[in-house]
């Protein structure tokens, strides 16, 4: 199969410190962008990417090196774990100990705003030294397929420096990561939405963080009790705000 152009430009391994330099930007929506983010995330790059949150800086989760860059590009410490994104169920059962719990939240809410972290099966590069990984199977169609095609787990950190607001607008990851990153996906401005539900199952179930799913429906599917519809409905976290803001969330 011919290579596409984008693939042809990325083949031309430019120099980043050159100051014309920038990095090939493919749309979201063309059918090759999944194709093309995991053969860059395959040979240790990094790939700015949209979600249905807000843009992420991804890389396979289980090469170091490119891991090390993602710490460096953003200025993370060390010691704070990357969360992931993983293709469906069956990557999740390769890479976390299955559990009752895990088991239900994941044919529940997955694909989905939920992260988990759960105990780790094998050592993941992006997971640093935590006993347990955070994973989410997202709604995202394009994160999926590139995890998939990968074979092997993303990373799915915000593509901010570290501790500043979360980007949704795509002139912003290009003015920041066009000179850093290897690949940008272009989504177009994505609404602000709240983030993903965090639970961890190391131990009893755990709310980190309360996000687009709310912690009492969690910690019940969780635990194998149901939840009426009227009180999931009460609980309910808003979906979407029409007006995005850079400076409105942090991750």
């Amino acid at each position: 199969m011919e290579e596409s152009p984008i693939e042809k430009h990325l083949a031309r391994k430019p120099d980043p410190e050159l100051l014309d330099y920038h990095c090939p930007i493919l749309s979201a929506s063309d059918p090759l962008a999944p194709k093309v983010a995991a053969k860059v995330m395959a040979a240790g790059g990094i790939v700015a990417y949209p979600t249905e949150t807000s843009y992420a800086l991804g890389c396979s989760g289980l090469n170091a090196k490119a891991v090390a860059r993602i710490y460096k590009i953003k200025g993370r410490d060390r010691s704070k774990p990357l969360p992931l994104i993983m293709a469906d169920a069956k990557m999740v059962l390769k890479f976390t100990v299955s559990t009752p719990a895990s088991r239900r939240l994941v044919e529940k809410f997955m694909p989905g705003p939920l992260t988990i972290a759960a105990k780790r099966k094998v050592a993941i590069p992006a997971a640093g030294t935590a006993k347990t990984v955070a994973f989410r199977i997202p709604a995202s169609e394009f994160a999926r397929k590139a995890s998939a095609l990968l074979g092997a787990p993303i990373v799915s950190t915000s593509a901010n420096l570290s501790g500043e607001a979360a980007i949704y607008d795509i002139s912003e990851v290009v003015t920041l990561f066009a000179r850093k990153a290897d690949l940008i996906i272009d989504g177009g401005n994505l609404s602000q939405v709240p983030a993903s539900t965090i639970v961890c199952l190391l131990g009893a179930p755990k709310i980190l963080r309360e996000g687009r799913i709310a912690s009492g429906e969690v910690l019940a599917v969780a635990s194998g009790k149901s939840i009426g519809r009227k009180a999931a409905k009460k609980n309910a976290r808003p979906t979407e705000k029409k007006k995005p803001s850079s400076k409105a969330m942090k991750k």
